[in-house]
């Protein structure tokens, strides 16, 4: 009896720390063009990776600025802020 309760606390500590996990984190590889930037992010918008969108349409409006694909990217960036449901940076 007094073996079986380590083991059983033991199991139900690994139980709860295999439910948790790091959270999901996105890499992403940017490419050399403003234009195939805004591409991959689409994509990823597409695929709802919101936080890989936000990067690389954050990563054209910082890299780009005066471009036609900023204004795009910004654009883009408002949606995929809104499917990560993060409202009010979406409305900046």
């Amino acid at each position: 009896m007094i073996l079986r309760w380590p083991l059983s606390f033991l199991a139900l500590c690994l139980a709860i720390s295999a439910c948790g996990g790091a959270p999901r984190t996105s890499k992403v590889r940017y490419a050399v063009s403003a234009k195939k930037n805004l591409e991959i992010g689409e994509k990823k918008l597409k695929d709802k990776d919101w936080l890989a969108a936000s990067k690389y349409f954050s990563f054209v409006k910082a890299r780009f600025p005066f471009s036609r694909q900023a204004v795009i990217a910004e654009l883009r960036l408002a949606d995929s802020e809104f499917g990560a449901k993060a409202y009010l940076q979406a409305i900046d």
